[in-house]
This record gives C-alpha cells, sequence and structure tokens, in this order.
C-alpha cells in the first residue's frame, strides 16, 4: 500500500483511518515548511510520533523532573557510543533511571501531545513507508488506538 499526498486533499484524521483499518505497519511522514512530523505505526496502532518544534521525549523528562539533565546527559553518552541503535527510554530503564511503567505512561502522554499538534496540520504534503517498526523507534508494547 502506497499512500502519499497533500494534507489539503486527504486530512490527517482520514489518513488515520485508512492506516488503522487496514491495520497497516510503517512510517507516516509529514512534511510542511515549519517542519516535519512522524507517526509509527504497527499494526494500525500508534506506537511513536514525534514533530520537530516538540520537545523530545528526554528533555520532557527533564522538564518535569522525572529524570535529571546528568541522567539524560548520560544517557545520550551511552546512545551515540553505541551508534544510536538503542531508544533512549530503555538506557534510561537499564541504568535504573525509570521504570518501564513511568516511561511507558511518559510516552503515551508524549503521543497524545504530538499527535494533538499534527491534527492542527491542514497544509503539506504526506508519504506513508510500510514496514515493520525497527528495533530502534521507541515504541509502546501495545500501541494507542487511533
Amino acid at each position: 500500500m502506497s499512500l502519499e499526498g497533500r494534507l489539503e486533499d486527504l486530512s490527517l484524521p482520514d489518513i488515520f483511518q485508512i492506516v488503522s483499518l487496514s491495520k497497516r505497519s510503517g512510517i507516516l511522514v509529514l512534511i510542511r515548511k515549519e517542519g516535519t512530523g512522524r507517526v509509527v505505526f504497527n499494526r494500525g496502532r500508534v506506537l511513536y510520533a514525534s514533530v520537530d518544534n516538540k520537545s523530545r521525549l528526554g528533555y520532557t523528562l527533564v522538564r518535569k523532573g522525572i529524570i535529571t539533565n546528568e541522567d539524560l546527559e548520560n544517557a545520550l553518552r551511552t546512545q551515540k557510543a553505541g551508534g544510536f541503535k538503542k531508544p533512549l527510554g530503555t538506557i534510561l530503564i537499564e541504568a535504573d533511571v525509570l521504570t518501564p511503567k513511568v516511561l511507558e505512561e511518559e510516552i503515551r502522554r508524549h503521543i497524545v501531545e504530538v499527535i494533538h499538534d499534527l491534527l492542527k496540520w491542514e497544509e503539506g504534503s504526506f508519504h506513508f513507508e510500510l514496514g515493520a517498526p525497527s528495533e530502534d523507534d521507541v515504541v509502546l508494547e501495545s500501541g494507542l488506538n487511533t
């Protein structure tokens, strides 16, 4: 399934519905002059979302006081040393800085915040790249229903 076009012609809720109902896995990339958004799907469920103008998950965890700036810096150094193969959340859990439950709750909140922002996009282009999510993607076990 190849899906690409302009948000002026096919809205984001419609795209989500198509991906969800067809239970597809892949990455939806949204592009506009103000930035880029990315939504990772597995069998029609949202596993992760990011957008340029939203704070990254690690910085959000620091801002909320869940981890310290030093914890984040150490985890980022570890991630960089490993060639960015391991998700930041996994590194923080392995360092006993964060529990899996807290990480999952924060990822869910982060996804909802990003999707809320993306739903405001009325202009731009999109393309959906079919494929199973890689181990490198930050993912939720079950994903979120669109």
